[in-house]
């Protein structure tokens, strides 16, 4: 895995804060709107929005679990243990959150443009 500064996690975790309030607010907006939904709608955006969470953090369990590894493998292996080897292992836990939190606000983005049917 390529490593990255603190400043790009930094970065990486301020936009995630944005994506993740720009998902919230048009959820609140679609559930405040239920009576306008068809129940498999309703059934189906809950679904997604539990099992994403879910797969993201098995995802960065395992992630995490093998840079972790990397890095115990590369001290046994005669490496010098880095001071940036705790930042890179939560670099790697956190990337499949971030990449489903904008995935998801651009998602829902482009669903809130839409025309509502008549």
């Amino acid at each position: 895995m390529a490593r990255r500064t603190t400043t790009a996690m930094g970065f990486d975790w301020a936009l995630s804060n944005a994506y993740a309030a720009t998902t919230i607010w048009h959820r609140l907006s679609w559930f405040g709107a239920a009576a306008a939904m068809t129940q498999a709608e309703r059934q189906a955006e809950t679904t997604r929005m539990a099992s994403e969470k879910i797969a993201a953090a098995y995802e960065g369990g395992a992630k995490a679990g093998l840079e972790a590894m990397r890095t115990m493998w590369g001290i046994a292996l005669g490496a010098k243990p880095s001071a940036a080897a705790p930042a890179a292992i939560a670099d790697a836990a956190m990337r499949p959150a971030f990449r489903k939190a904008r995935a998801n606000a651009r998602r829902l983005k482009r669903r809130a443009l839409k025309r509502p049917r008549k």
